[in-house]
Parts: C-alpha cells; sequence; structure tokens
C-alpha cells in the first residue's frame, strides 16, 4: 500500500466518522426541538395548536403525548367553562366537546 493509498482511506474514514458525528448533532437537536416543542403544547395547547384535530394531525408527536395535550386541553377548557359559568365572557371559544372526541379517537 503506498503512501497515498493510506492518506486516502484515513480521509475518507476521518469524513465518514465526521459525517457520523454531525448526523448524531442534528438528530438531538431535533429532539431538543421536540421536547421544547412538547413542553410548550402542554402548558398551553390552544397556544401551540387551533384546534384538537390538528394535535391528531401532528406526526411528530407519540400517541400518548397527543393525549396528554389533549388532557391538558380540557382542563384548560374546563377552567373556561367555569370562568364563563361566573360571568366572564369573551375569551377563547370552548372546545369541550372536541376534545372528548379526539380523546375518544386516540383510544381507538
Amino acid at each position: 500500500m503506498t503512501t497515498e493509498t493510506f492518506i486516502d482511506l484515513r480521509k475518507r474514514r476521518d469524513t465518514g466518522l465526521l459525517r457520523q458525528a454531525v448526523d448524531k448533532a442534528k438528530a438531538g437537536a431535533t429532539a431538543i426541538r421536540h421536547h421544547r416543542y412538547y413542553r410548550k403544547a402542554l402548558c398551553s395547547p390552544s397556544r401551540v395548536y387551533k384546534t384538537p384535530y390538528d394535535v391528531l394531525n401532528d406526526e411528530s408527536m407519540t400517541t400518548s403525548e397527543k393525549q396528554q395535550i389533549l388532557l391538558s386541553w380540557r382542563s384548560e377548557a374546563f377552567l373556561l367553562q367555569v370562568a364563563e359559568s361566573e360571568g366572564f365572557e369573551g375569551g377563547e371559544p370552548c372546545l369541550a366537546d372536541d376534545i372528548e372526541i379526539c380523546l375518544d379517537l386516540l383510544r381507538y
């Protein structure tokens, strides 16, 4: 094996290792972005999604994550209903029925 061949093989190996490292870094960044997005949706679903059906159609989330977001949204909808019954009106529309339908769809 000549010196040039050895150097060429080493460059190819180093390039492959570099590509693997870059791919791992990209995957890690995607996981972090997904985690932040999920946490934001979990805290305030109506700020991330327009309707509960949008949660169902989000392919980046697992079924469990979708269920947790919808349960959080159901709690938010309940608080809106309580506020409306106490005379506070003019906020977001209550989507309780749509949320329940989506939760049922996830169960089956």
